[in-house]
């Protein structure tokens, strides 16, 4: 798992690699979850959307000791988040937690609700904003 994941806000793929060192902080409207990866986003994104799409690998840290990942969300999943009522949210987050849960994980529905729940206001702002929701990993 990665030690920290900060969804954020970002005009373009330039700006938003420009935070691949140390983060989006307050150059851009973010938001940051602990002991989340990549994978998690994908399962997301596959039951948000019934399937997953590549995310956009814009930059990767090449220090292996502190790998940082900056990729854009993909446009299904931000699409699928802008329009998720909070019901569906809430069912996504608790069906994930079944999932994991046969994979030993111990993870609670109502803290991945919030999450989600988060990231579809961001993915809302940054539509109407003309922007798209990129993800840092680190």
């Amino acid at each position: 798992m990665s030690n920290i994941v900060e969804f954020f806000i970002a005009p373009d793929h330039q700006s938003a690699t420009s935070v691949l060192n140390c983060g989006p902080g307050h150059a851009f409207e973010s938001m940051a979850c602990e002991n989340l990866d990549l994978e998690d986003l994908i399962e997301w994104e596959d039951l948000l959307t019934g399937h997953y799409d590549d995310h956009l690998l814009l930059h990767t840290d090449d220090d292996e000791e502190q790998r940082s990942v900056v990729l854009a969300v993909s446009g299904h999943l931000h699409v699928a988040l802008r329009y998720a009522s909070p019901s569906r949210l809430a069912a996504v987050s608790e069906q994930w937690v079944r999932e994991r849960a046969q994979d030993g994980d111990d993870f609670e529905a109502g803290p991945i609700a919030e999450i989600l729940s988060g990231l579809a206001a961001l993915a809302r702002t940054a539509t109407g904003r003309g922007q798209r929701v990129y993800c840092w990993l680190a």
